[in-house]
């Protein structure tokens, strides 16, 4: 509107892939606009989704600015501690280069910062304006204050030559901040509240983190993601009491929000591991009765079914026997390409003991060298925000990492040792052993189910469990492995 002075915190389209919606309130504001500048390229794709953008907004700070897409930003992103890189064209080569004889001089509002040639090191650890000029492409860099050059409101540019004879305004370069990007906007007084309370929590200062979002509730009381943060926030501080009586607050505050049905599974998660199943079993009856079909309605019936006795078992499942041998069962394979079923089913089986998770995968058909492989997606949490994924080739090599971008690597140990045997028969069979302590998670028998499916790349095209597009694979759109 031409009216706003101020670019706002929540002033952008906040995309969250892994719901597959799109809201004007979300887990996190993203001063840096991010997520819009995504949201952006995304409507190029699917042109319908413009109907979430032009849904009316709620509150004031929520309000879109879609005539300035582009965005900026996108080139300053925060590394570690107080460093920050400048992925831009700077027009000449920088330290690594040319053995560290770059005469970059860099400025914030119009005043020399440094010392340059800083080990980048020492940027992370102290900042305070050190900085370093590492290639043509890259700046290395933290501001006066250790602030956050997204939203402070000031304006970085560079020259080459003496930090001793500034050159006129005009001959200075500019750092692409998101200020340059709305022109003559500047942040609204509230990003320094953000800033505050996003710095607290990168030090682990919880409580501190907390009581800024609470003073963000005063004066908006309507912001549901900032009293969802103080649910983790204070998990993390180790306080579960003041945990659950936040989660009770998001959900009489905020019934019917996005984040609404997480915070139910939470609540309920820890009320059963703690023997409070009676309120544990309502939450769970009324998430699967009101969101039937969705991740969170899936997993309430599931844990329903496996803690409380009620309903049936879920349709996709192995069950993981007990110091036994794995049993391969054939699973459901879809062709990604029509999502019509395959002729030919991949088998999984499973077992466990204390130590380890066992799993034989049988993949039919394929003749030695046709280059198959197997990536199982794991979800050893059941809280859909921290999947592991574990693929075997039909050669014998593995390859490890925690999926999707909104993965929080809760429990994932990188770099303990997995182990796989490969033999080659009528297809080829793969044997899988885990250990627990490289999940970070150990199942309780008679009780835990976790969610497991795969996407198998074979010579008849990709095959998935139950693929929710084509290209995609979640945990929570495959199956269950059960624990008995």
């Amino acid at each position: 509107p031409t009216d706003r002075k101020y670019f706002y915190p929540g002033d952008h389209c906040s995309l969250d892939f892994y719901r597959g919606s799109v809201g004007l309130d979300n887990i996190s504001r993203d001063p840096t606009a991010y997520l819009f500048t995504a949201m952006d390229r995304m409507l190029r794709i699917d042109p319908k989704a413009d109907e979430f953008l032009l849904a009316p907004p709620t509150h004031p700070r929520h309000k879109w600015l879609i005539e300035q897409a582009p965005l900026g930003g996108l080139e300053v992103v925060h590394e570690i501690g107080h460093n920050w890189i400048a992925r831009i064209d700077l027009g000449r080569d920088g330290d690594s280069e040319t053995g560290g004889k770059s005469d970059l001089v860099l400025l914030e509002d119009g005043k020399p910062l440094g010392p340059g040639h800083s080990l980048h090191q020492q940027i992370r650890d102290a900042g305070q304006g050190r900085y370093s000029h590492w290639t043509r492409n890259s700046l290395y860099f933290s501001t006066g204050d250790n602030s956050d050059p997204l939203t402070n409101g000031r304006k970085y540019t560079w020259y080459f030559g003496s930090a001793d004879q500034i050159p006129p305004a005009g001959q200075q370069q500019t750092i692409p901040t998101i200020n340059t990007a709305f022109g003559n906007r500047k942040p609204h007084p509230s990003v320094a509240i953000y800033e505050r309370g996003l710095q607290a929590e990168r030090e682990k200062r919880y409580e501190d983190a907390i009581a800024v979002w609470e003073e963000v509730l005063r004066q908006w009381p309507d912001c549901a993601p900032e009293l969802y943060r103080q649910i983790g926030l204070w998990e993390a501080a180790g306080k579960p009491d003041q945990m659950l009586a936040t989660c009770r607050r998001f959900l009489k505050a905020f019934p019917s929000h996005d984040r609404a049905p997480e915070v139910r599974m939470k609540l309920a998660a820890w009320l059963l591991a703690h023997d409070q199943r009676n309120e544990a079993q309502e939450l769970l009856a009324e998430l699967a009765k009101s969101a039937p079909g969705t991740p969170w309605g899936e997993e309430a019936a599931v844990r329903l079914w496996r803690e409380c006795g009620i309903g049936d078992a879920p349709a996709t499942l192995i069950r993981a026997a007990k110091g036994a041998a794995p049993q391969p069962q054939a699973l459901t394979a879809l062709r990604a390409a029509d999502g019509l079923k395959s002729e030919v089913a991949p088998q999984i089986g499973a077992a466990y003991d204390d130590t380890n998770l066992y799993l034989k995968l049988v993949l039919p058909g394929a003749p030695a060298g046709a280059g198959e492989k197997l990536s199982l997606f794991m979800d050893p949490t059941g809280t859909m925000t921290s999947y592991q994924v574990y693929a075997v080739s039909q050669d014998g090599t593995t390859t490890e990492r925690p999926a999707m971008w909104h993965n929080r690597l809760q429990g994932f140990v990188p770099g303990q040792g997995w182990q796989v045997k490969v033999t080659q028969g009528d297809g080829w069979i793969a044997d899988v052993t885990i250990p627990f302590s490289k999940l970070g998670f150990r199942p309780e028998p008679g009780r835990h189910t976790w969610r497991l499916g795969y996407r198998w790349d074979s010579t008849r095209g990709t095959m998935l469990w139950r693929p929710a597009m084509p290209w995609y694979v979640r945990p929570h759109d495959c199956g269950w492995i059960v624990f008995e």
